[in-house]
């Protein structure tokens, strides 16, 4: 049986970008939810409310950051604590905190997080020895769930954001949607108190680079950020991700039949400004070599 495959190559350049930033302010004026507010801005107080001020371990230093100062962690057990494991979070909440990571980390770095062996918890990990190339998890009880992988830029500021819900997990990269992964389980919170450079007690899973403006919410926030159109244009270019449904469901047509495949794109992953996306395909045959489009 003749067949080919048609795959997405890649996604091409855009066009139509207004100059201006994309999102204004950096802190929501809803604060309802904020369970903690660690600013790093030359010290570790919670700025919440809510009395969790952080307690340093190893090499805390406070240095220039994107605004004012911001928290440096050597990746030599150096990381932050909070008198808390958040025992109320469960089915809805949000983490996010702005980013700059080093270019070399340790294995399984940990950005933020406090799961434990018995799958409680949550986590911002690197992907093994993957560098900068991190996933959101959190534990059921049961199982780990986990997000797609993202990758962060190694000495650039990158706000990173995660939503959990009742029904979804989402990871919001620089304002822009990067992955949604269906999820029925709700979250079973760890003992472990939340840490920042650390996600896990006992491991050597340290995070090196720079932090700031880390919040935890108990509530789905969406994140508003102020990055510049240029940044996310990029972003967009390099992570986007096409959801694709076809008639066939390995996307295996045969020739002379009747074939349909559709591609979509959600808006929260669009930069504003965009008037237009351009997709590249590549055709294979069943044993992956390049082929010709059937006419």
């Amino acid at each position: 049986m003749n067949a080919v495959m048609m795959v997405v190559g890649a996604l091409a350049t855009m066009a139509t970008f207004a100059a201006h930033s994309a999102r204004a302010g950096d802190q929501p004026a809803d604060r309802e939810g904020l369970l903690l507010e660690w600013r790093f801005n030359g010290d570790l107080r919670d700025s919440s409310g809510n009395g969790h001020a952080g307690t340093p371990t190893g090499s805390c230093t406070f240095v220039p950051g994107r605004e004012g100062r911001c928290l440096a962690l050597d990746g030599q057990r150096s990381f932050v604590s909070a008198d808390t494991s958040f025992p109320s979070l469960n089915d809805s909440f949000t983490v996010e905190c702005w980013v700059k990571p080093a270019a070399a980390q340790s294995q399984y770095a940990c950005i933020l997080g406090n799961h434990a062996g018995n799958f409680t918890g949550f986590a911002i990990q690197q992907e093994g020895a993957q560098t900068n190339r991190y996933y959101f998890t959190y534990g059921t009880g049961s199982v780990w769930i986990y997000s797609r992988t993202f990758q962060l830029v190694a000495d650039q500021w990158q706000h990173v954001a995660v939503t959990k819900s009742s029904t979804d997990l989402r990871v919001v990269l620089n304002g822009l949607l990067v992955d949604t992964t269906p999820v029925r389980s709700a979250m079973v919170p760890s003992d472990t108190p939340f840490m920042a450079g650390l996600g896990i007690a006992g491991q050597p899973r340290w995070f090196t680079g720079q932090l700031a403006d880390l919040r935890v919410w108990g509530r789905v926030v969406n994140p508003s950020v102020s990055v510049p159109l240029e940044v996310q244009r990029e972003q967009f270019v390099r992570t986007a991700r096409l959801t694709v449904e076809a008639s066939s469901r390995w996307r295996l047509f045969k020739l002379g039949g009747e074939n349909r495949i559709t591609f979509s794109l959600d808006a929260a992953s669009v930069p504003e400004g965009i008037g237009s996306v351009s997709v590249t395909f590549a055709c294979q045959d069943q044993a992956g070599a390049a082929a010709e489009f059937p006419a």
